[in-house]
């Protein structure tokens, strides 16, 4: 063991939070220590209104006097100690706000790094380029579509709405005259059991009323 050349090593000073702890401790443990002489008054009060001789009464209020001086003594440190946390609290905010602050320049800084290297990445030409590529797909898609539409377009088959209803009152008129269109020439098995004759009649007469 050498007890030359090396000195006891420094205690490291405590943070800022542990300061804050032990205040916060400390002012608890007076608030206490105040509650419990305010009990011990109440009961030297009761003892003093009680006493049944005046050298006993002399004697509480004596007792009485030295519990109020320890009472001050203990609210007057109070005092002291919750200025002092006040100080303490701004400076651990203002701490607060300096950590917060450096580290959201820090994430700023990170972003600002790996956006860099993105954009690097990135070919502004090659995607307009790609852009304008979808667009002309997209408007000969659009050109197609118009096209088929117009390959299946029935609007002018009929010149206009009386040559329409013109042909459609005489399709009604053949079915209830029962003539028979080339189509119905051909031989369909019957999957349905034959109606009788008056819901026939009544379903022809409701078919001519519709066209």
């Amino acid at each position: 063991m050498s007890f030359f050349g090396k000195g006891s090593k420094k205690t490291p000073q405590p943070s800022i939070d542990e300061v804050t702890a032990n205040m916060d401790q400390r002012e608890s443990e007076l608030e206490n220590q105040i509650a419990n002489k305010q009990q011990q008054l109440v009961k030297l009060r009761d003892q003093i209104n009680q006493a049944r001789s005046p050298a006993q009464q002399e004697s509480y209020k004596k007792q009485a006097l030295q519990v109020i001086k320890q009472r001050k003594m203990y609210e007057q440190q109070l005092m002291n100690m919750r200025n002092q946390s006040m100080s303490i609290h701004q400076m651990q905010y203002a701490t607060e706000n300096v950590r917060t602050t450096t580290q959201t320049f820090g994430a700023m800084q990170t972003a600002n790094r790996v956006l860099g290297k993105e954009m690097k990445k990135m070919n502004v030409k090659k995607m307009e380029k790609m852009m304008d590529k979808m667009q002309d797909m997209m408007e000969k898609n659009e050109d197609l579509m118009e096209s088929i539409n117009m390959v299946f377009d029935t609007s002018d088959v009929y010149e206009d709405e009386a040559e329409l209803d013109a042909e459609l009152s005489f399709l009604a008129d053949e079915q209830l005259l029962g003539i028979n269109t080339p189509s119905a020439e051909i031989s369909v098995p019957q999957t349905e059991p034959a109606q009788p004759q008056a819901n026939v009649d009544a379903e022809l007469a409701q078919l001519g009323q519709q066209f």
